[in-house]
């Protein structure tokens, strides 16, 4: 249940910032400018999400005595197999894919549009594969002391 609840929240959110955007960019600047909304809203998305369930390491928790502190959010939630998290995850993969239809569609698949919001969704999507989880792509974002390489001597 309180997926559910998290899930809405997380999609009424995308929503309301889509709104504000395309109150703001849309409509002020006319119509021809009525494909950016959608990117802008694509591309904000992965924006923050990339950068909190990604990038920022560790857990709020003080009183975990850093166990967490080499995990991001996304591997922390990768980490726990049980039923919860597989619907988070699906839904987590799901909203970046219909944000990037949406801007496609509304661009009427112009190659521009398409091309930045196919990079965005295929970077936002790469990084939740399994695969991916605790790769540290040429050492960007490694935390020192923690993911350093075990140097045989």
């Amino acid at each position: 249940m309180a997926s559910r609840g998290v899930f809405l929240t997380y999609t009424v959110l995308i929503l309301f910032f889509h709104i504000a955007i395309s109150a703001n960019v849309v409509y002020r600047q006319g119509s021809t400018y009525q494909h950016l909304g959608w990117t802008i809203t694509n591309v904000s998305h992965f924006f923050f999400t990339f950068l909190g369930m990604h990038w920022i390491k560790g857990s709020p928790n003080h009183y975990g005595q850093g166990e967490f502190s080499h995990l991001t959010w996304f591997e922390q939630l990768a980490a726990n197999h049980d039923h919860y998290t597989d619907l988070v995850k699906n839904g987590l993969l799901v909203v970046p894919t219909i944000t990037c239809y949406l801007a496609c569609h509304f661009g009427k698949y112009e190659k521009s549009i398409v091309g930045v919001n196919f990079v965005v969704w295929a970077i936002c999507i790469l990084a939740k594969m399994p695969w991916m989880q605790g790769v540290r792509i040429l050492g960007i974002n490694r935390t020192q002391g923690i993911d350093d390489e075990k140097k045989e001597e």
